[in-house]
């Protein structure tokens, strides 16, 4: 979003001009795929790890699981019910535990659909 303001020669301002804004593309790993996805912005990834997402779009509530290769669940981290965005995970379960260096599932739920990708954390 932008907005503007105008100065004469002699200093005085305007008002604040009305906001414009755009939704733009969120780019990273899942640009060139259509559809909905997750994926981490680096393969292996330190923590943090930044996930894009993309939704169905339904408008419902959505969130990322994290799963241990044992099949438990870690973490979950709340996603709102925006189209498509980033989301951080700090390598930490939901007690606030550091997890050791290792593979790990992302699982984006968006109302019926879900959609995995493979984390391969670096210690």
């Amino acid at each position: 979003m932008f907005a503007l303001t105008t100065a004469d020669a002699a200093g005085n301002r305007s008002r604040l001009s009305n906001f414009a804004g755009a939704l733009t593309s969120l780019g990273g790993p899942l640009a060139t795929r259509p559809g909905p996805g997750i994926a981490p912005l680096l393969r292996p990834s330190g923590a943090p790890v930044e996930l894009y997402w993309r939704g169905w779009g339904t408008g419902a509530s959505q969130k990322i699981d994290i799963f241990d290769v044992a099949g438990r669940r870690l973490r979950t981290l709340p996603v709102g019910n925006a189209l498509e965005g980033r989301q951080t995970w700090n390598g930490r379960d939901d007690d606030g535990a550091s997890v050791p260096a290792g593979v790990y599932f992302a699982r984006l739920i968006s109302g019926s659909l879900h959609v995995q990708t493979r984390i391969v954390l670096l210690p």
